[in-house]
């Protein structure tokens, strides 16, 4: 996501202003998957979410990778692949806080330090190489994207089939179980 400065501003020209609009949208987007996260949680299992999102979530920059390597890509067109990622990042984040908190209960404290400091750390050092790639093109914002989104989504279905899996969420306080 920080490549997306350069795509906006440089790529196809826009003010401050309407990239800060253009955040602001996704930042909805995001807020929006954070709320669905919250309803779609009573039905179905952190770790199927987790894996749905993921997809979802890689599939807007993939999207806008193979548009923009098959055909001129709009910023209208490259702002909906990355709001679409976005949005998705929004269920993801909090399945990923559930799963992590729910298996690192021991050690609740750790295990938040570690999502916090490996998510700035992963972003650290990820953010660069979209500027190695160049910055004249979305293809390399998109290609970084969708690179990490492929591994994350990996390793959520790695975490799914370690996991409760992919049921639908199951009601503890029901009778009998």
């Amino acid at each position: 996501m920080a490549g997306t400065t350069f795509v906006f501003q440089d790529i196809y020209r826009l003010s401050p202003a309407l990239s800060s609009l253009i955040y602001g949208v996704n930042a909805v987007g995001n807020m929006a998957g954070s709320l669905a996260y919250g309803s779609l949680a009573t039905r179905r299992s952190p770790e199927a979410l987790l894996v749905l999102s993921g997809a979802l979530a890689t599939a807007g920059p993939a999207a806008l990778l193979v548009i923009r390597t098959t055909a001129v890509s709009t910023m209208a067109l490259t702002w909906l692949c990355l709001l679409i990622s976005t949005a998705a990042c929004g269920i993801f984040f909090p399945a990923v806080i559930t799963i992590a908190q729910s298996r690192g209960r021991a050690a609740p404290g750790a295990t938040s330090a570690l999502l916090g400091g490996g998510q700035f750390l992963l972003g650290a050092a990820v953010s660069p190489l979209v500027g190695l790639f160049g910055t004249r093109s979305p293809a390399p914002t998109a290609a970084v994207m969708t690179s990490c989104l492929s591994l994350a989504t990996v390793a959520a279905l790695a975490t799914a089939l370690t996991g409760r899996g992919w049921g639908s969420r199951r009601d503890p306080h029901r009778a009998g179980e």
